[in-house]
């Protein structure tokens, strides 16, 4: 099942909102650019359906492939938030809205795999 998100782009003070999953990019050298790759719960955890999450991740180089799922606590693949290419940059990802209210209250993991780079973090969803 497919989760509904919002990218959000932060190169320097800037915000803009987008309903895919491309980057916008940030100039090698540029201070505003990441220089590591990360991945962040960007707003209220445990969450509700109603308000869903917001993710955060960091590129520092374009890279062809990046993931962003989120799994139940039996390892089953809940959502794909981001799959493809994404630019050097700063990123986010939103997760809610009808499919979170079918899920039940509990724990959830989302992963993020970007060019070697692995990283996980826990979500709690309080329906």
């Amino acid at each position: 099942m497919a989760g509904h998100f919002d990218v959000v782009y932060r190169p320097a003070a800037v915000v803009l909102v987008a309903r895919a999953a491309t980057g916008v990019a940030i100039p090698e050298g540029d201070p505003a650019r990441p220089t590591s790759f990360a991945l962040r719960i960007g707003s209220a955890n445990p969450f509700n359906a109603a308000n869903g999450v917001t993710v955060e991740y960091d590129v520092p180089r374009d890279i062809p492939d990046v993931a962003l799922r989120i799994y139940d606590a039996n390892g089953r693949l809940v959502a794909d938030l981001v799959r493809g290419a994404a630019a050097a940059g700063f990123h986010a990802a939103r997760w809610h809205g009808g499919p979170l209210r079918a899920l039940p209250s509990g724990v959830f993991f989302l992963r993020m795999d970007a060019s070697g780079f692995h990283a996980t973090r826990r979500l709690v969803l309080s329906n």
